[in-house]
């Protein structure tokens, strides 16, 4: 993927989701749909 797309991408995460980064890793997002923290929503966001 190209790294400018997938910057626009993991900044919209962080946006709509309330992602918290950890190193490589967006953790913690929030369900738009229940409006609750899930911790098991976890994405990589290199290699």
């Amino acid at each position: 993927m190209r790294y400018d797309i997938q910057q626009d991408i993991v900044k919209r995460l962080i946006s709509d989701y309330a992602m918290k980064e950890n190193g490589d890793w967006l953790q913690q997002g929030t369900c738009l749909h229940a409006g609750r923290k899930n911790s098991s929503h976890v994405l990589k966001t290199h290699g």
